[in-house]
């Protein structure tokens, strides 16, 4: 065998293929940040339902407002009840929380009025649900738009 006639193993690539190479890997990193960044720092949005399981968190648009509509299960109907005076207890020591109106029988209706929203809640079966205005609006107003969504259990 004849080692001093052998190919070399590394051939030499021109060097105008390297630098076109770079640049579309740089521009693949770019691209890759621009969409890693945009998934770390966008904003979202603060879910006011701390308990329960299968949390569900829409927008929607009624009356010329935004509303946030979130939903949370629970494993049986005492625990929705349980969870849901857990819920009026934290929502009342909140900061920025000026008015409230709830129902006498059951607590199963309330709406809380804060310096930056209003906000609605309420249980059905075994679901807890929140639906708050993007910004702060009176009671009556709140009741008067009557937000809601079509509930799909």
């Amino acid at each position: 065998m004849n080692y001093f006639n052998a190919k070399p193993l590394i051939t030499a690539v021109p060097l105008h293929r390297e630098i076109k190479r770079c640049k579309s890997m740089a521009v693949f990193i770019l691209i890759l940040s621009i969409i890693l960044f945009s998934v770390l720092f966008r904003k979202r949005e603060e879910h006011w339902l701390p308990f329960g399981k299968d949390h569900i968190l829409r927008k929607f648009k009624r009356g010329g407002r935004t509303f946030i509509y979130e939903q949370a299960s629970f494993g049986a109907s005492q625990e929705t009840v349980y969870y849901l005076f857990q819920l009026v207890y934290e929502l009342t020591k909140r900061k920025g929380f000026s008015q409230y109106k709830y129902d006498l029988y059951d607590f199963s209706y309330n709406i809380f009025c804060y310096e930056e929203t209003t906000l609605k809640i309420f249980r059905y079966e075994t679901y807890i649900y929140l639906i708050r205005c993007t910004e702060p609006i009176s009671i009556e107003e709140f009741e008067r738009i009557n937000p809601y969504v079509k509930l799909e259990n």
